[in-house]
C-alpha cells in the first residue's frame, strides 16, 4: 500500500536473519534494528562507515 502511494517502508527493530529475509520479500526500502548495528553515537558513525567500507 505504501508503494502504491509512493512513500518508502521502512522496519524497525530488525533484530533476526529471518526477519530481514521476511522484509526483503515483501520490498521493504530500509532496516534499521541489532542486526544491521547496534546504536552509534554521531561522532562514531563516521569511524564505523569508514570501517566497513574497508570491507567492500
Amino acid at each position: 500500500m505504501a508503494h502504491g502511494l509512493s512513500l518508502k517502508v521502512v522496519a524497525e527493530g530488525v533484530e533476526r536473519p529471518e526477519q530481514l529475509e521476511f522484509l526483503k520479500a515483501e520490498r521493504c526500502d530500509e532496516v534499521q534494528g541489532y542486526l544491521i548495528s547496534r546504536p552509534v553515537e554521531a561522532d562514531a558513525l563516521l569511524q564505523l562507515l569508514r570501517a566497513d567500507a574497508k570491507h567492500l
